[in-house]
């Protein structure tokens, strides 16, 4: 399982081949891609993290069952974040033909990784510039 050259330094590249073979040994679900991003880009600035991740997901039902477990996806960002000390939010996706999926998870003021909240696109919320840490809009 390739990491893409998007994951810089090797203790970030080491945390993310470790949290993708623990997915794929524990879950079964398989990574397909990995593009890093920076918060402050969306608006965010949390302290000195400077370093976003999305995982492709490849659909299968393993995959589904997996996003539907919140405890155990936290995790797996918390283990990136631990392993790669920048990481601020961690995003998993998987694309299907009935459309995109995601859940996004930050650290907060304790180093301590959490699921951000839904803004659904069309609420007040949603226009704020930038979203609160915390939230993303989906739906």
């Amino acid at each position: 399982m390739p990491v893409q050259a998007s994951v810089k330094g090797e203790a970030c590249r080491s945390a993310v081949e470790g949290m993708q073979a623990t997915m794929a040994r524990a879950n079964g679900v398989q990574v397909s891609g990995v593009e890093s991003f920076n918060p402050a880009d969306l608006g965010y600035a949390p302290r000195d993290r400077t370093l976003g991740y999305t995982f492709s997901l490849v659909a299968d039902s393993d995959t589904v069952n997996l996003l539907n477990s919140p405890v155990t996806m936290c995790n797996y960002a918390q283990q990136v974040a631990d392993g790669c000390h920048s990481v601020a939010m961690v995003t998993f996706w998987l694309d299907s033909e009935e459309g995109g999926w995601g859940e996004t998870y930050g650290v907060d003021e304790g180093d301590t990784m959490f699921k951000f909240n839904c803004i659904g696109s069309g609420s007040p919320e949603a226009r704020q510039n930038p979203l609160p840490w915390g939230s993303v809009i989906c739906g």
